[in-house]
């Protein structure tokens, strides 16, 4: 039932780029790394072992997808369907016909380049790619973990050039194509003579002393065209299930491929054109700033499926079963990135695992509706879950699974709490918790969450805190407070340096870049021009003394205890600026002020959000800070938002609110809302939403219909427009 021939690498990517040879739905996207494909050239350039190709050849009408690179219409009836072999062959196609290669991880493609004097014999065990590596961090994968930031084993050689030296392949950086001797592959297999490939590596030209070594190098190198593979065929007649069968024992030998892989496999073997509805749900995910794998996605339709996380079982779930259950997951994981947003983590760089959200999903399943107090320490077990690196602590499919038992007995937070308590010791953090953290630490997201919520500024620009770009794997807007060139000659561990304590949040950020410059320089600038408050939120010391090379312990016992007592409070909060019932029936007691707003409603008829909405915020944003309730009519009777809410397309609480926060966020811009909390409160019996508001560190205008912005301030229990001359009156008196 299975054939075999020989086939060259040329013949292969022949096929590839005439889309003869394609890919069957059951394979994973291409996945392979920069070093991957560096190893691969090396092996065929020595002529080394590479494997087998594993095909089916069929002319069933099977769901199949095309490869990660630009193929054409196969004009045959049958097609060959790519089983084992796919990383391999993408790579090569990119190289061979000299297109640039999209690794996994990466935003930009790369390319390969080849060392004209690389020394002869076996390779030599060299750095990593990315140890000269200017690009952004790979993305991480599910049940990997990153280590773009650890440059612990960087060999002490001070050029690329010398750091490379030994290898014949490496990923291009600027650095290396300034030498002569590194030509792109790409190249060599162009239709490029040799003379203009070496133009730069031989001044000597014909008669230089290294032309015939580099000349036959280069033909070595276009002879992987001719690198033979032998490849298995799988007889036409099998059927699909056969082959997804086989398709999963050949890959779970060793590491090619994860278990959710195999998962997927099994499950587009009997639920056909599946993977389009995951890849179309992950873009929905991502369209909302959640990267999720479809390893992910998978996971949550086997939780939803069975109850419990492990793949074991995919085996024996049915094609009903999956499409009965598919739009329960949707729904499930849709409401848990709603409640994310609405704890105003809006992308997965904030977050410690992406299995949070599935649980947080399973837990709605069985909870569809969330009180004060249970929403209360539902917030505080993600928050707490999520510092601790919850599914990070041992196995993560036994953690889940254990999750997923308690919210299926019907049991709430406070027994999540009692269970991640257990696992990790202590829920509480301490000055030690945070001795030696790396950025890497599962800390660090809640960290800039609690910063942000306290209104810490960016110390170079002044503006509020925000997000890096959307997509992000992780956070990396941010800096060393002491950059480890200024602790050169200080008696410090060298981890103490890289610590979280000693980096700051900044907006923008250069890539490759951790300094803002020495600690003394940077500090005292900001110091000056942001003032003691703002060193304060960002809990740093106000003494500049602190910041000197020879005060970084000082500076570090100072900065661990401040972080870790803002973690706990940011945590443990009853509610968003430490809110009590008694103080919301309170403010609906005591009427309109200064600084307190009542509205009826916030959303027209034709479900948009009312202009006043915007102009009440940005008045108590430029003047002292204030609170409005939304549900609330001037004379104080609670009339609640739920007709609010039922105006709306989507009619559900977290969608009001997210409606509400995107508005501001539109209307009076990003940076002013780390000093506004939009959130809905349940006051007798009734659900009205409250707009907290702190006074702005900037002056916020209010940009309406056509881009016109106005100014808006406080003034007795109403709002008053200024312009012109006083509004500059007004911003000077005001500081």
């Amino acid at each position: 039932m299975t054939s075999k021939t020989d086939i060259t690498v040329d013949k292969l990517v022949d096929l590839i780029r005439s889309g003869e040879l394609s890919l069957p739905e059951m394979q994973r996207g291409y996945v392979w790394k920069a070093d991957r494909v560096r190893d691969l050239l090396d092996s065929l350039y020595r002529g080394y072992p590479s494997g087998t190709i594993l095909v089916w050849e069929t002319e069933r009408g099977v769901p199949n997808r095309d490869l990660a690179i630009s193929q054409g219409e196969s004009p045959f009836k049958g097609l060959k369907l790519l089983l084992d072999g796919q990383q391999r062959l993408t790579s090569l196609s990119s190289i061979l016909r000299g297109e640039p290669v999209m690794v996994h991880g990466k935003s930009k493609p790369i390319d390969i380049l080849f060392n004209l004097n690389h020394p002869e014999g076996p390779p030599t065990e060299e750095p990593r790619d990315s140890d000269v590596d200017d690009a952004e961090p790979d993305d991480e994968e599910e049940g990997t973990d990153d280590d773009d930031d650890d440059d612990d084993d960087v060999p002490t050689a001070t050029t690329p050039q010398e750091r490379f030296r030994n290898l014949a392949f490496v990923k291009a950086s600027q650095a290396l194509l300034s030498s002569s001797t590194w030509i792109r592959v790409s190249d060599v297999f162009s239709d490029k003579p040799d003379s203009e490939i070496l133009r730069r590596a031989l001044p000597g030209g014909w008669n230089d002393p290294n032309f015939k070594k580099y000349s036959e190098r280069l033909q070595r190198v276009r002879k992987i065209r001719d690198y033979s593979y032998v490849m298995q065929v799988l007889d036409r007649t099998m059927e699909y299930e056969e082959v997804a069968e086989i398709f999963v024992r050949v890959n779970s030998r060793g590491v090619k491929l994860r278990s959710s892989d195999l998962a997927l496999a099994q499950i587009t073997s009997r639920w056909h054109n599946s993977l389009r509805l995951f890849e179309g749900f992950r873009t929905e995910c991502q369209g909302r700033g959640f990267t999720l794998d479809i390893g992910i996605i998978v996971r949550a339709l086997v939780v939803f499926a069975t109850g419990q996380s492990r793949f074991k079982t995919v085996g024996t779930l049915s094609r009903d079963k999956l499409e009965n259950v598919w739009p329960k997951t949707q729904a499930n994981v849709l409401w848990a990135l709603d409640y994310l947003e609405s704890l105003r983590v809006e992308t997965t760089a904030l977050l410690s695992s992406p299995f949070l959200i599935i649980a947080l999903a399973y837990y709605h399943e069985f909870h569809p509706t969330l009180g004060g107090d249970e929403g209360r320490m539902l917030r505080r077990w993600f928050l707490y879950s999520n510092a601790r690196g919850h599914f990070s602590r041992g196995s993560t499919e036994t953690i889940l699974d254990s999750d997923l038992a308690l919210i299926r007995a019907g049991r709430g937070p406070e027994d999540l709490l009692e269970s991640l308590q257990r696992q990790v010791g202590r829920l509480e953090f301490t000055a030690r918790d945070l001795v030696g953290s790396s950025p890497k630490s599962p800390i660090l997201p809640v960290i800039f969450l609690a910063l942000r919520d306290r209104g810490a500024l960016d110390l170079q620009a002044g503006m509020a805190l925000s997000l890096p770009d959307a997509g992000k794997a992780r956070l990396d807007n941010w800096y060393f407070v002491f950059p480890e060139s200024q602790l050169a000659g200080v008696k410090v561990e060298r981890n103490e340096r890289k610590e979280i304590a000693n980096i700051v949040f900044i907006n923008a950020t250069k890539r490759g870049k951790r300094s803002i410059g020495p600690a003394d320089r940077w500090t005292a600038k900001a110091f000056k021009s942001y003032g003691e408050e703002a060193f304060q939120t960002n809990c740093l010391p106000v003494d500049l003394a602190v910041f000197k090379p020879e005060n970084f312990r000082i500076f570090l016992d100072h900065r661990r205890q401040a972080l870790a007592d803002l973690l706990n409070s940011f945590i443990d909060g009853p509610s968003p600026k430490g809110l009590t019932k008694e103080q919301l029936q309170a403010w609906v007691r005591e009427g309109e002020s200064e600084t307190l707003e009542y509205k009826q409603r916030a959303i027209d008829d034709d479900g948009r959000v009312l202009d006043y909405i915007s102009k009440e915020v940005a008045s108590f944003l430029n003047t002292n800070g204030g609170v409005l309730l939304i549900g609330v009519e001037d004379d104080g009777t609670i009339v609640g938002v739920e007709s609010d809410i039922g105006r709306l397309k989507k009619a559900t609480p977290d969608n009001y609110q997210k409606v509400v926060v995107d508005f501001l966020m539109k209307s009076i811009g990003k940076a002013h809302m780390a000093s506004v909390k939009v959130s809905l409160k349940s006051i007798d019996d009734m659900v009205i939403a409250l707009v907290q508001v702190d006074r702005g560190n900037s002056s916020a205008y209010v940009t309406g219909p056509n881009n016109q912005t106005t100014f808006w301030i406080r003034a007795a229990n109403q709002c008053q427009a200024l312009v012109g001359k006083d509004v500059e009156d007004y911003n000077s008196a005001r500081r």
